[in-house]
């Protein structure tokens, strides 16, 4: 597994009802692209030592700068 260190750049509401948000994710070093997935993939945020959350990757294949 590897660790990338990543900035929120934004958040948006993703559903009328607001219970769903899209994060815009960022390479901490902008001269760093991110890696490549595949549609599916999935990242796991830990937010403590005993919290970890997982969202899907959402993105064009060709934008790698989010």
């Amino acid at each position: 597994m590897s660790a990338y260190d990543t900035v929120v750049q934004a958040i948006a509401l993703a559903s009328a009802t607001g219970s769903s948000r899209l994060y815009e994710l960022r390479a901490a070093d902008p001269t760093a692209p991110l890696p490549a997935f595949e549609a599916g993939a999935h990242i796991d945020v830990h937010l403590g030592p005993c919290l970890i959350r997982q969202y899907s990757l959402l993105n064009s294949p060709d934008r790698q700068g989010r």
